[in-house]
């Protein structure tokens, strides 16, 4: 992941960097989120209520955001013909 500093980081950008760093494993308050990707605390909120509306994303009881799940690797669909 590239090192560029937090104000130089548009919307899409930050959103991609946190979502990476909690796929990696990352628990991360929501102070250290905004830190890192140049966000107010509030907008850092606001931005991890929208990823963990899309990605199994949680804020726990001691105030980190994590992972909730792996995602699966491979997804097998199967269809019925008969359908």
């Amino acid at each position: 992941m590239a090192d560029y500093p937090g104000s130089d980081l548009v919307v899409t950008e930050r959103a991609a960097q946190t979502a990476w760093m909690l796929a990696e494993g990352a628990r991360m308050t929501t102070r250290e989120i905004a830190d890192r990707v140049g966000l107010h605390v509030k907008s850092a909120y606001h931005m991890m209520n929208k990823i963990a509306r899309v990605l199994p994303v949680m804020l726990d009881d001691e105030g980190r955001w994590h992972r909730t799940d792996r995602p699966l690797t491979k997804r097998v669909v199967r269809i019925d013909p008969h359908r």
